[in-house]
C-alpha cells in the first residue's frame, strides 16, 4: 500500500503523485464534486488513461474528506487502497479491512486478474455493503469496460477524467520555469499533466546553453515508454481519428472530423480519446472542437506510424 504523506516538490520525479493545497493543481471542481458525492454515500467509477492523474486525484480527495469529516463518521473515516498490491487486493475481495465511511480504490484494473470470477465477486461485494459507505473505484480502460456492465450492481456514477484546462496546465509549469520555458512546455506538452511534468523536469535540468530542440528530443526519448502505452490503449477506429486530428494540429469541429474519417459520428470515438487523455474537447464560441494538443506525442506518433 502507498504510504500517505504530503510530498514536497520533486521536479525530478514526474511519476510521484501529489496532493495538498500547494502541490495539487487543477481539477478543483471535480474534487469538490466527488467529495460531495462521497459525503452523500454515492459510489463513483473514476476512469482515465495512463498517467492522467488518478492516484493524485484520489489522494487529494482523501486529503479534502479528512478535513471535512463530521463527528458521526467512523475511524478511519477515509481509507485509500492500492489494488496493485496482491495482498491488499485479496483482503479487499474477502472483506478483511476496517469499514471506513469512504473507500478509495486505486488501480482497479488489477482486479481483472480475477478473470471470469470477478463478476460474481463483485456481486458478493455489493451484497455485503450497506448504504452508509461510498466507494470510488478508479482505473483505466480495462476496468472501465468491465465496470460499465456492473454499474447497476455496484450503483456507480460515472466520472471520466480528461486533460487539464489551459489555465491549469499553465499553473502546473509556471512556478518552476522562466517565461520562455513555460511557453515551450505548453507548446509541446499541450495540457497533459504527466507530459508537462516531464517537460518541466527536462527544462529545469538541461544545460542552459542547450537549444530547445535537443531538450525536446531528450524529453521525447524519456516519454517513449509512456507514449507506447497510450498507443496500445487505442482501438483501430480511435487511432484513425487521432491520426487525422494529430495531422491537423488545431481545434476541429467534430462534424468535419467525422466526414474526414468517413464516419456518421465520432462522438463515441472522441469520448474514448478524451478519457484516455489523448485529445481535448471544448465548446468554443464557434461550436464544439476536438484538439490533439500534445505536439510532442503527435510528432512521435506520426513519425512512427
Amino acid at each position: 500500500m502507498l504510504t500517505i504523506s504530503e510530498p514536497r516538490l520533486r521536479t525530478s520525479e514526474p511519476d510521484a503523485p501529489v496532493f495538498g493545497p500547494v502541490r495539487f493543481i487543477g481539477r478543483a471542481g471535480l474534487v469538490k464534486n466527488l467529495a460531495s458525492r462521497c459525503s452523500n454515500w454515492q459510489s463513483v467509477l473514476l476512469y482515465g488513461g495512463p498517467k492522467l492523474g488518478k492516484t493524485s486525484l484520489l489522494l487529494q480527495l482523501r486529503w479534502v474528506l479528512e478535513r471535512q469529516q463530521t463527528p458521526s463518521w467512523t475511524h478511519p473515516a477515509v481509507q485509500y487502497l492500492d489494488l496493485l498490491d496482491q495482498d491488499t487486493r485479496r483482503k479487499f475481495l474477502v472483506g478483511e479491512w476496517d469499514r471506513p465511511q469512504v473507500l478509495l480504490l486505486d488501480n482497479c484494473d488489477a482486479l481483472m486478474a480475477e478473470g471470469d470470477r470477478l463478476a460474481e465477486k463483485m456481486k458478493h461485494y455489493a451484497r455485503r455493503e450497506t448504504g452508509s459507505q461510498a466507494v470510488v473505484w478508479a482505473g483505466g480502460r480495462a476496468w472501465y469496460e468491465f465496470a460499465k456492465s456492473a454499474k447497476d450492481v455496484l450503483n456507480l456514477q460515472l466520472a471520466p477524467l480528461a486533460l487539464l484546462l489551459n489555465s491549469e496546465a499553465r499553473a502546473l509549469v509556471a512556478p518552476a520555469l522562466q517565461p520562455a520555458q513555460i511557453e515551450a512546455a505548453l507548446h509541446y506538452g499541450g495540457t497533459h499533466p504527466y507530459v508537462l511534468k516531464a517537460l518541466r523536469t527536462q527544462l529545469l535540468t538541461a544545460d542552459p546553453k542547450a537549444g530547445l530542440k535537443p531538450v525536446m528530443r531528450s524529453a521525447a526519448g524519456q516519454l517513449e515508454p509512456f507514449f507506447e502505452v497510450c498507443v496500445k490503449a487505442m482501438e483501430p477506429g480511435e487511432r484513425r481519428l487521432f491520426r487525422w486530428l494529430a495531422k491537423k494540429g488545431k481545434p476541429v469541429n467534430p462534424r468535419e472530423a467525422a466526414k474526414a474519417v468517413k464516419a456518421g459520428s465520432v462522438k463515441q470515438t472522441a469520448d474514448a480519446l478524451c478519457y484516455l487523455g489523448l485529445i481535448s474537447r471544448w465548446n468554443l464560441e464557434d461550436g464544439a472542437k476536438l484538439h490533439a494538443n500534445c505536439k510532442l506525442f503527435n510528432e512521435w506518433y506520426l513519425a512512427g506510424r
